[in-house]
């Protein structure tokens, strides 16, 4: 069972850009994005923020469609890192007008540290991989991943998924998270991050991009890294 979802917005035809954020706990059901954005077909500006948490929203792609007909920019941000990131292609299946696919993956030490302390553990998305039915007509120019994880081969994947099936496809942008966390500084010396240390020697960053740009013959796509301390575009 999925509970209500926390509001309805009815006819907005002047929203445009929304923002929703919130940290579910992991008895919360999940309810209807497509409910709560009922009336809402004039968005183009589109964030949900899962703060690390549990996913919120219940899997959908194709009812989404009518409230994603006009989305420019959607920003999926929160995810924790060690979650599959395919789930979020539902997302974009039902959104071929996406220009810019944001993507911020969650990895805060001090959170973790406490949720062992508490005995909670993360619990994986459950959404199915989409089939891909409406990937030529995507319009996807840019995708951006911030706190992106080299050795995770969940994140690696799904880059070269959008890569492979986004035709207009322009410019990954790979960024380091450029935010500190004062809770996390205050632990001390942090452990290295689950998913490897963000590429910053020319080496490693051709490396990547060697490896995300495998078996795609001709690919002009750009790779752009950009660290705390500089940007290289290859």
């Amino acid at each position: 069972m999925h509970c209500e979802a926390p509001l309805h917005f009815g006819s907005v035809p002047s929203l445009k850009e929304l923002f929703l954020l919130c940290g579910a706990h992991l008895d919360h059901s999940g309810f209807s994005l497509s409910q709560l954005l009922d009336g809402a077909t004039e968005i183009d500006t589109l964030t949900l923020n899962f703060q690390g948490e549990k996913l919120w929203i219940q899997p959908e792609s194709k009812q989404l469609r009518a409230a994603f007909n006009k989305l420019r920019k959607l920003s999926i941000h929160g995810i924790y890192v060690e979650f599959d990131l395919l789930w979020t292609i539902n997302l974009l299946e039902a959104a071929p007008t996406v220009e810019i696919f944001d993507i911020e993956v969650f990895e805060h030490p001090c959170l973790v540290l406490h949720w062992e302390h508490v005995g909670i553990e993360r619990v994986q998305p459950s959404w199915k991989m989409p089939g891909f039915t409406n990937c030529n007509k995507w319009q996807l120019r840019e995708l951006h991943i911030t706190n992106f994880s080299p050795l995770m081969e969940l994140h690696m994947l799904f880059v070269r998924e959008v890569m492979d099936r986004a035709p207009n496809l322009k410019t990954v942008i790979l960024k380091e998270d450029e935010e500190p966390c004062e809770d996390c500084e205050a632990i001390g010396p942090l452990p290295n991050p689950v998913g490897g240390l963000f590429p910053r020697t020319k080496n490693e960053q051709e490396t990547l991009a060697q490896q995300l740009r495998d078996n795609m013959v001709g690919s002009s796509v750009k790779i752009i890294f950009k660290s705390i301390t500089s940007t290289v575009v290859l």
